[in-house]
């Protein structure tokens, strides 16, 4: 063995060499492909290290940056978008309760004009109203009636009716 160990000194000491001296060791070493790293190897790497992304070759900081710009652009044109969307709902809101109201008061209108037109037929025929007040009060007198009275209410109502109905 002791013919040997200048040898393996002189091994050791090129293989001490070779392990303490990174620069050699870095030229040698391929960046590491993005695509095959998991989570936790990529959280290992220092910021210097070089990975390839897409065949292209960056350090992980830069990769890091251009990750976070690409998220903050997104976010401006989320909430530009987001901005945008509720504004066009709030102007097609508005313009729906336009025209619902719009169309409210366009059947208020019409029922307006014809509760006008009812009153005034009444008022051109005073029998009208007379012959109301009378069909109200058979109908209260026919409540505690007896049935040959009620046949009378029922005849004299059904009369009035008729008359009504004319006007």
């Amino acid at each position: 063995m002791t013919r040997h160990y200048p040898l393996l000194v002189a091994l050791g000491a090129v293989l001490a060499a070779t392990l303490a001296s990174p620069a050699p060791r870095a030229a040698t070493m391929q960046p590491a492909r993005i695509e095959g790293l998991t989570k936790p190897q990529f959280d290992a790497l220092p910021p210097d290290a070089s990975i390839t992304v897409h065949g292209a070759t960056m350090t992980k900081k830069a990769f890091l940056a251009q990750q976070s710009a690409a998220r903050d652009r997104f976010v401006k044109l989320r909430d530009g978008l987001q901005a945008k969307a509720k504004a066009d709902f709030a102007s097609r809101r508005a313009a729906f309760l336009k025209k619902q109201q719009s169309e409210l008061s366009a059947a208020n209108a019409k029922l307006a004009a014809e509760a006008q037109k009812l009153k005034a037929e009444e008022a051109r025929s005073p029998n009208y109203a007379a012959l109301s007040k009378e069909g109200a009060a058979l109908v209260a007198k026919s409540r505690n009636a007896s049935p040959a009275e009620r046949a009378q209410f029922d005849k004299r109502a059904q009369e009035i009716l008729d008359a009504l109905k004319r006007h």
